[in-house]
């Protein structure tokens, strides 16, 4: 698919088995191949939804984009699957030459080229390969299982700004068979002193990823190189851990070396965590506790020790699925950033202490990092602190505690209202509504069934009474 001078929206297609051949009607080294599932030049297409699988790139010198290829293009790359493409370059997503790509949710698995010595030795960059972004988001993607000789998962170089956070980046392999290794598993990055702000690279899970060679480790989790003492780099509120080592600078040869910012990441690996460099503030090293770790679920477990362990200042607002930050995750009363992908929730916590627990409040989609009982969002007269007792739903002016007084039959009241489980409810009245002798119960306690409630009360035809609904949580 070729893209050119347009910016369409690309959606729920199934883009399967595209091979672009070798350039041979030019001289060598020919004109490059690129793009066999889609290519983008001067475009803003959005691509989304899409299951983008087993295209190639045969061009074994500079071939590039098996999945996806960008030149001068800003495209949203959004919730695709791209699996099991092929090239020398950027396997799954080529970008270069002034592209400014948000990839955003994806899952990136299992993209590399083919290593059949002679003519094929691998894929050169990452599964994801961005070179001269002016800016970039790569946020909240799966990157698994992928190869390449140098950066697996993502290779990103020579970008002048961007952002690689909450992702989760496991199983990839630096891998270069004409070298017997590789280096960085996980993410590799050569950011210039000409960098207009700092390159982030933070609140990521970097798992299981490995970069060894005959020449010993060369950063199983990240690699980077800052030449000419570049320093516009941050790695921070990073969970690097059980890669065949963990972070590792390359000597460059014209020193001296930048030095990148390093804070509050957990680095413990299977060698060594720091090669030509030292930790960080903050840095720490432990097993973090996972939910699940053999099947996937690198979420932390409710006793890790990664819980509120970040540092605000480099935090972002939300986690891999949306869940806000920061959270008091261990109910101490502070809410930090927890390390790495995912935020936890504690289920009884109040993190912005309104009243309200953060696990309601993320439920009915309000800010848990903000005090916002007294708000009315949806303008029905029942602030949020009040909806959360009632347990009837802030967004939506129509779920809102309401007692009904239709006319009755004879002498009596039927008093109506539409109850919530886990819910206690009172009817009381007043003959006069300025009695001064107080409230009284109308019938007993009424617990909350899911259902409409009714009380009954009868009086004197020729009585009058004043009635109020009052309602508490229950207790477990």
């Amino acid at each position: 698919m070729r893209v050119v001078v347009s910016s369409p929206r690309i959606a729920n297609n199934l883009i399967i088995r595209n091979s672009v051949a070798i350039d041979t009607n030019t001289p060598p080294p020919g004109i490059a191949s690129h793009g066999a599932g889609i290519y983008c030049r001067l475009s803003y297409a959005t691509i989304t939804g899409n299951t983008i699988t087993e295209n190639e790139v045969l061009d074994d010198f500079d071939g590039s984009g098996g999945g996806i290829f960008l030149a001068y293009s800003m495209p949203v790359i959004e919730g695709n699957r791209i699996t099991l493409n092929h090239a020398e370059q950027g396997a799954a997503i080529f970008s270069q030459t002034l592209s400014a790509p948000q990839i955003l949710g994806n899952l990136i698995q299992s993209n590399t080229m083919y290593a059949a010595l002679p003519f094929y030795q691998g894929s050169a960059s990452g599964a994801i390969t961005v070179q001269q972004a002016p800016d970039f988001r790569i946020e909240g993607n799966t990157l698994a299982d992928n190869t390449a000789a140098v950066g697996a998962a993502l290779n990103l170089s020579g970008c002048r700004a961007g952002r690689v956070q909450n992702n989760v980046i496991t199983g990839n392999r630096a891998y270069d068979p004409t070298a017997f290794g590789g280096m960085a598993g996980g993410i590799y990055l050569m950011v210039l002193s000409d960098a207009v702000e700092p390159i982030y690279v933070v609140h990521n899970t970097i798992v299981g990823n490995v970069a060894s060679n005959i020449f010993g480790e060369q950063g199983g989790g990240i690699a980077f190189a800052l030449p000419a003492g570049s320093d516009r780099l941050v790695i921070a509120n990073n969970l690097i851990v059980s890669n065949s080592s963990g972070l590792y600078q390359t000597p460059t040869p014209l020193p001296p070396d930048g030095r990148a910012t390093l804070a509050y990441n957990n680095v413990f690996n299977l060698r060594s965590n720091y090669l030509n460099l030292a930790p960080g503030t903050g840095d720490f090293s432990v097993a973090p506790g996972w939910v699940d770790a053999a099947n996937g679920d690198f979420r932390l477990a409710p006793d890790s020790s990664c819980i509120d362990r970040g540092s605000a200042a480099y935090t972002v607002r939300v986690d891999a699925v949306g869940t806000p930050r920061p959270l008091d995750g261990d109910n101490d009363g502070t809410a930090a950033p927890d390390v790495g992908a995912f935020e936890v929730v504690h289920p009884l916590a109040d993190s912005d202490h309104d009243g309200m627990t953060d696990v309601w409040e993320i439920e009915v989609l309000l800010d848990p990092t903000r005090d916002d009982a007294a708000l009315d969002p949806d303008a029905d007269g029942a602030v949020n602190f009040d909806e959360w007792i009632a347990g009837t739903q802030p967004r939506d002016a129509r779920s809102v505690l309401r007692l009904t007084i239709p006319r009755g039959v004879g002498d009596a009241v039927r008093l109506r209202w539409l109850s919530v489980e886990g819910r206690t409810y009172r009817v009381e009245y007043r003959d006069k509504l300025l009695d001064t002798s107080g409230w009284q119960m109308l019938e007993g306690e009424r617990v909350g069934t899911g259902g409409e409630l009714v009380a009954e009360d009868r009086l004197p035809s020729a009585s009058g009474r004043f009635y109020r609904l009052s309602v508490s949580r229950s207790r477990l």
